[in-house]
Order: C-alpha cells, then sequence, then structure tokens
C-alpha cells in the first residue's frame, strides 16, 4: 500500500515538473512574485512597535551577523529566529516573531499563528496568485492546474470574493456553498441527473445529451454574460475541466478551449481549473496554448504569463 502512494506522490511530482518545462518552452514566464515586499512590511510594521531606531539597530546587527538582507533573513527563519534570540533573548525574539506571524498571516487564508513560521512563509508566496484572481484584468482565459481538492476551493473562493453586480457562474461536481452566484453542476450539465425517463429510453436519450454537453455550457456561458449589463466583466469558472475527459467529450471541450483563445474577445474572466494528474500528456500542450494565464500547483501556487505576440 505505501509503495502504491509513493509511486502515486511521485507520479505527480513529475507530471509538475514535466509542466513547468513545457510551460518554458511554450515560452510562458513566471510572474515575479509580490511576496518580498509583504515580506519587508511585515517586519518593519511589527518591529516598528519597539520605535523606528530600535528597529534599525536591531536589522543592522542581524544583516552583520548573518551576511543576509532583510528579506533573506525572513525566508530563512530559522536563521532569522536564532539571530534575534541572541541579538534581543528568548522572551523579546518570542514576542517578535509572533507580532511578525500575525502581519504576515493577513496574506494567507491561514486563521491563527499556530502554524509552523516555514508554512506561513509558503502561504506569502502564494499571495500575487490570489491578489491577481481578486482584482485580474478585465478580459482573461484563465488555466488553473492544481494538485488537490483545498486548493481548488481557495481559488473559486477568491476568485468569486469580489462581489459586484455582474453575473458569476460555476459549473461543478456539486452543489456549490459559495454565494450569490449562479452554479451548474456536471450531471445537470450534461443531463446525467434525469432519474423519471423510461429505462428503455434512458441510454439513448442520455447519450444524446451528453454529446450536446459541450454545446450547452457554451450556451450556458453566452446567456449569462448576455445579462451583463455592467462595464465589469463576467466571471466564470469551472472546478474540474477533466470531467469532460473523463466522459468521452475533452476533444469536444478542447475544441471550445481553443475557439476562445489566451483572450477572450468579450468581456469575461474564465477560469478553467483541471486536476493535474487526470490530464492526458498528449493533451497539455493544446490546453496551455489556449490560455493567457496559467496557475500551477507546484510546492506553492505560480503564476504565468503568456508570450506577448508582436
Amino acid at each position: 500500500m505505501n509503495q502504491i502512494l509513493i509511486s502515486f506522490v511521485g507520479g505527480i511530482i513529475s507530471t509538475v515538473m514535466s509542466t513547468s518545462q513545457v510551460l518554458l518552452q511554450l515560452g510562458y514566464s513566471q510572474l515575479t512574485s509580490k511576496s518580498d515586499k509583504v515580506f519587508l512590511e511585515a517586519i518593519q510594521k511589527a518591529l516598528n512597535v519597539f520605535g523606528q531606531s530600535s528597529y534599525n539597530d536591531l536589522m543592522v546587527q542581524l544583516r552583520s551577523k548573518t551576511g543576509m538582507s532583510d528579506v533573506e533573513l525572513i525566508k530563512n527563519f530559522n536563521l532569522f529566529e536564532d539571530a534575534l534570540k541572541k541579538s534581543t533573548g528568548t522572551v523579546s525574539a518570542k514576542i517578535m516573531i509572533d507580532l511578525i506571524k500575525e502581519e504576515l498571516i493577513k496574506y494567507t487564508h491561514l486563521k491563527t499563528i499556530t502554524h509552523k513560521t516555514d508554512e506561513i512563509i509558503a502561504k506569502v508566496e502564494e499571495f500575487s496568485v490570489y491578489d491577481f484572481l481578486i482584482n485580474g484584468p478585465s478580459s482573461e482565459h484563465i488555466l488553473v492546474l492544481y494538485k488537490d481538492q483545498e486548493t481548488i476551493e481557495l481559488i473559486l473562493s477568491d476568485f468569486f470574493s469580489k462581489k459586484t453586480s455582474t453575473p458569476f457562474g460555476l459549473v461543478s461536481e456539486h452543489p456549490t456553498k459559495i454565494k450569490d452566484i449562479r452554479n451548474i453542476t456536471y450531471d445537470k450539465l450534461s443531463g446525467m441527473d434525469k432519474k423519471d425517463i423510461f429505462e428503455k429510453d434512458k441510454t439513448e436519450i442520455l447519450e444524446r445529451e451528453k454529446r450536446e454537453t459541450v454545446k450547452k455550457l457554451s450556451d450556458w456561458i453566452n446567456n449569462m454574460h448576455s445579462c451583463n449589463t455592467s462595464s465589469l466583466p463576467t466571471r466564470f469558472a469551472d472546478q474540474d475541466c477533466t470531467w469532460y475527459i473523463r466522459n468521452q467529450l475533452g476533444e469536444e471541450h478542447l475544441k471550445m478551449e481553443s475557439s476562445l483563445g489566451p483572450k477572450p474577445y468579450q468581456q469575461m474572466i474564465l477560469l478553467c481549473a483541471y486536476d493535474i494528474s487526470k490530464i492526458p500528456p498528449n493533451d497539455l500542450e493544446s490546453l496551455i496554448k489556449s490560455h493567457g494565464y496559467v496557475i500551477l500547483q507546484n510546492e506553492h501556487l505560480v503564476l504565468y504569463k503568456a508570450p506577448t505576440k508582436n
């Protein structure tokens, strides 16, 4: 059992690494994280409570002892903590560390400072991605390649968090708990939810409805967008597009993805999420090319942008 689990995890890691390589080969560039600024501001705000001169003196001492910059210090937090204890004492260092943690978790989905500092720092590294999802451009086609359910739930929550008068829509496996958005399940979209069909007709009817699923998806998005009378973009997300692949609709859905292009001609933000472990390797390159931005879950979330065409 352990060997199977190790092989499964190893396969996911290999897939993620190869995806990074494909992105770079296609000319996608990793966008610079805003986390360095967040780290600096967190240190300054937390330690300035002891006075500006005390903060400056302390950081001069720590830089001198370690040879690192302020950002390098906090990203190597164990070293930072040890240096802090030697300079201020264990009790004072504990107070300062907790103050810094309090500032840092404001830029994460974490609720308390009880998490390990390394975990908090890793989550801060993802700040730029979630900021992009909430305050992103007005018209984009975004691909999300995720590894676990918790991550995609956080992504969707943030994507729909900035409430406006524009329509929001989500296709998902189960009815969503996100409030104030239009939601349809894959079974409903495909007609697989129907329980009142006579058994002798069921297979034929369901197969016909399933073949029309991608067209119904396109119509659903367009109908929702047609209700948008504001100057802000319609927001649409598909929770796990590998559903279409697993239900023999992958080719049709990929054609739809390609037809939308990296940047939709209509004012809408389309977020297409895929469980990365379920994507056929041969589909990956075409899938990436259809999107202007790609969010890849690696050790933490990383945002890539398509090459600019001349």
